[in-house]
């Protein structure tokens, strides 16, 4: 097939499901055109597209903002102009907001193709959003075949909060690659604790839907029990400031450290838990990579929690949105001894053989051939 894959935010998890459905396409021998915006893309990114762009992936950069604004009409124009210079496309898949908006919208520039859209986690999500955007989710889901959901709760969402039609939902978890022998031993390393050290992880964007400081504060509760408890953030964003400051006033610097810009799989597998205090998540590929380092996982209930957490058994989710609530299911795994942690690893690493990236691109190429499918039956019944 020839697939043309577009996304906005080329950081985080989307980013990372997008070099490796671009990966798996080259093994199927896909014709692979990739269009991504660098603005906000991460210097990992910028290495791994420059790989691929030596094995037949045609890369194009295409400028887009986060932020929806009259800028937005100069996007489409640009993204209509090379899709009609392109050729014959057989699907566009576009992923998160932004791109997806406009992928749609200049579908008509190649109107063979199938449109295949990946919110990986609607802004709809977010506590405080407007209400207009749910209004766009719903009437944009018309123009396309259709919309992948990486966990049931965001399908849920779409569903039933924006009224998106059913036959235009399908559920793919996103996927990982495992990690390779020592690679706790590597990570500890990086980390730089001390060696009996409990290192709770955060990794992500510091951003107000990541709640860093939900975070922070779940950490600094337990910390005041248990001298060992340590914190490593990874990940940087316009929190960042933000967070140091609070780690200051805590009085909690030399049991916090930060890792900016580098790779969380560099660190993951050192974590002793992961710790999430999202305010919403489609499925975090952060859950994944955790569940494939054998790491518990303690988090806000966000999407992707049914689906990677079981309690008690692979790790710990609050009850509820609040700083209390996510510091009481830290404490909760804190309280269970070191046999229990190690088997709660294990459980993690056991659930983490059903999230591979070749399962997840298998089951992405069915959508495709689903709506492949259909298009041909509706092309039928009109003749």
């Amino acid at each position: 097939m020839r697939i043309c894959h577009l996304l906005e935010t080329s950081g985080g998890g989307s980013g990372q499901v997008v070099l490796d459905l671009v990966e798996a396409g080259l093994r199927y021998g896909d014709e692979i055109v990739l269009f991504f915006s660098p603005d906000r893309a991460e210097p990992h990114f910028l290495r791994a597209v420059r790989r691929l762009s030596e094995q037949r992936v045609r890369v194009h950069t295409l400028p887009m903002r986060r932020a929806v604004g009259p800028y937005d009409a100069v996007s489409l124009l640009r993204l209509m102009r090379r899709l009609c210079f392109l050729g014959p496309i057989d699907v566009i898949h576009s992923h998160s907001s932004k791109a997806g908006a406009l992928a749609r919208l200049a579908g008509f520039c190649a109107p063979k193709a199938v449109q295949i859209y990946t919110p990986h986690a609607f802004v709809t999500m977010a506590p405080d959003a407007p209400r207009l955007y749910g209004k766009i989710e719903h009437w944009l889901s018309w123009l396309c075949d259709g919309l992948i959901c990486v966990s049931a709760a965001e399908a849920e969402h779409a569903q039933n909060e924006l009224g998106i039609a059913p036959s235009r939902l399908f559920v793919v978890p996103n996927g990982v690659k495992p990690f390779p022998d020592g690679a706790r031993g590597e990570a500890r390393a990086q980390l730089g604790f001390e060696e009996d050290a409990i290192v709770v992880g955060f990794v992500g964007r510091l951003t107000p839907q990541k709640n860093p400081a939900r975070a922070l504060a779940a950490f600094a509760a337990q910390a005041a029990r248990d001298p060992l408890l340590r914190l490593a953030i990874v990940g940087n964003g316009p929190l960042l400031s933000v967070a140091k400051r609070q780690v200051a006033e805590a009085g909690l610097e030399s049991r916090v450290r930060f890792f900016e810009g580098r790779p969380a799989r560099d660190f993951i597998p050192g974590f002793d838990c992961l710790l999430c205090g999202s305010d919403y998540e489609g499925f975090p590929l952060v859950f994944l990579e955790a569940l494939a380092a054998g790491v518990p996982i303690v988090t806000t209930p966000v999407g992707g929690t049914a689906e990677a957490v079981h309690a008690g058994a692979t790790g710990f989710i609050a009850d509820a949105f609040s700083d209390a609530a996510l510091g009481a299911a830290l404490g909760a795994f804190l309280a269970c001894d070191e046999p229990a942690r190690r088997a709660m690893g294990q459980e993690a690493l056991a659930l983490s053989r059903e999230f591979s990236v070749d399962a997840m691109a298998q089951k992405v190429r069915e959508v495709y051939a689903t709506c492949w499918s259909r298009r041909l039956r509706k092309k039928k019944r009109s003749l």
